[in-house]
């Protein structure tokens, strides 16, 4: 089997907001296998411990990937959309400021409305 190469990444951090509860890989995998089972175009991903770093600001997250598995193959079209509002999902379910979806040719920059969105404090470290 073969299929032409595609992927899509997600990011998203490990903490509620930027000061609020931090949550687990096990709460993520949990999250993402329930959004699957009740979406029509599932596609299995990957979810991979990552680390954000800009200065001095520092934050430990995850990236989530989708490719076109050969067992299962989905046009890009249906990838992308099954990323993007696994991201609407996520952002909503673990109370993030922002998640992107990286695409091979744009990042989607998905954010929140909250206050705490405007914040970028330097006293933030890696939780």
């Amino acid at each position: 089997m073969r299929e032409n190469t595609y992927e899509v990444k997600l990011y998203l951090g490990s903490v509620e907001g930027y000061h609020g509860k931090q949550f687990s890989e096990e709460e993520l995998v949990k999250a993402i296998g329930l959004f699957q089972k009740g979406h029509a175009e599932s596609m299995p991903v990957r979810v991979a411990p990552t680390c954000y770093v800009h200065e001095d600001y520092s934050e430990r997250g995850w990236e989530v990937v989708a490719i076109c598995y050969p067992r299962l193959p989905k046009h890009r079209e249906q990838i992308n959309l099954f990323m993007n509002e696994l991201a609407v999902h996520l952002l909503d379910k673990f109370k993030q400021n922002r998640i992107s979806v990286v695409q091979p040719d744009v990042t989607v920059m998905h954010s929140s409305e909250k206050p705490e969105d405007r914040y970028y404090g330097s006293s933030n470290t890696i939780n």
